[in-house]
Parts: structure tokens; sequence; C-alpha cells
């Protein structure tokens, strides 16, 4: 294809470009798609029996916020760097970093601390299937809004948004779940984040805007 044919090609296939909504707009419709993911949560799965006397207690206060701040942050880091030009601001991404950590920490820590328990994989695959099923819905509102963006980097904003719903669905499962065993909590609830958010680095190929448009010709 030489020079005057591809510029037929581009002009032919010019078309109105849709602005992108502002950030605080996506984070807004983001956070309501994931209040929504966590009622239907409460409505289809319930929730723990204890819960009103765990909520109070500085452990489950501190799992739940870390938990929280990695799925808010997640996101929120995902939308900045989803359009160029936005991602100045490397504070959300501190912040997802530390809520990871500080609930990452927290795991190890009752590791050594508590004695071992058994290991129930039935339980275990309810609580980790209650955060995959509530997860997905908000990893796919933040993959929409990443495909109509411009990334330049698309693996790290797939990584991102899987964290960010597979934060969601931790958050589902903890409150779902009445089982505090520590290794329960990483075999079940931890390492299903991990999983869902690695998987957003095979994701973030479909976001990759010059891909697409090189595919066209």
């Amino acid at each position: 294809m030489n020079t005057e044919d591809l510029i037929h090609k581009l002009v032919l296939d010019l078309k109105p470009v849709k602005r992108v909504s502002s950030i605080e707009a996506r984070f807004l419709f983001w956070l309501c798609a994931a209040v929504l993911s966590l009622v239907v949560a409460i409505f289809v799965v319930g929730l723990r029996p204890d819960l009103l006397s765990e909520i109070t207690s500085v452990k489950f206060g501190f799992q739940m916020g870390a938990i929280a701040g990695l799925a808010i942050f997640s996101a929120l880091t995902a939308i900045l760097i989803s359009v160029p030009g936005s991602e100045a601001s490397r504070m959300p991404f501190i912040l997802t970093v530390a809520s990871f950590l500080g609930w990452f920490v927290y795991l190890i820590g009752t590791v050594m601390t508590s004695p071992a328990e058994a290991l129930h994989a039935g339980e275990g695959i309810c609580c980790s299937r209650t955060a995959l099923l509530f997860a997905l819905p908000v990893v796919g509102v933040l993959a929409v809004m990443a495909y109509r963006a411009a990334p330049i980097r698309p693996r790290l904003v797939g990584l991102f948004l899987a964290f960010a719903g597979a934060g969601v669905g931790a958050l589902a499962a903890l409150i779902s779940c009445a089982n505090d065993n520590s290794m329960h909590l990483i075999v079940w609830h931890f390492l299903p984040l991990l999983l869902i958010g690695s998987a957003g680095v095979f994701l973030g190929y479909f976001f990759n805007w010059q891909r697409r448009a090189v595919s066209r010709f």
C-alpha cells in the first residue's frame, strides 16, 4: 500500500470522535457499579452471622479498609493511566500498593501468630467463587472505559482494573464468609485476588489502540 492509498484509506475510515467522560464521572460510575455488585452479593450470598460484632474489631476493620482501598485506588489508577496526559498524579498508585501490602502483611502476620488449622475445600471454593462472580461485572465496567480510551500502557491498565474488580470480589467474600482462619483467607480470598489481577495483564492486550488501528489495514 503506497502513501496515497494509505491516506485515502484513512480518510474513508474517519469517524466522529466521541469525547471521553471526565475522570470524576468515570470513577463515580465505577463506584456505583462496585456498590451495586456488593449489594447484589449481600442478597445472593448473604452476610456472615457475626458481621455486626466483627465489623467493630480492629483486625476485621483493617482487612476491610485495606481491601476497599485496594479496589478504590486501583480503579482510580486504571482510569488515570487509561487516558494519555491524565497520569501525572502517582498518589493513587502509591495508595494501591500500600493497601495491597497492608493486607498481605496482615495475612502473613496472622499465619505466624495463629495456630494452623485444616483447610476445607468445599467452603473455600464457595468463597473463591463469590469473589470471582462479583469481581467480573466490576472488571467489565472498567474494561469498557479503558477500551474507549487510548491507553499508552494497556497491560498496566488491565492489571489495575482487574485488581479493582478483584478487590470488590474480595470484599464480597469477606463480608459473607465467617471463617477467619489465616490460611483460609490466604488460599481462598487472597490468591484469587492475585489470579484475577494477573489475568488483567492479558486483558490489557485488547486495549492496545495502536494494535487496533494497525489491524484495520
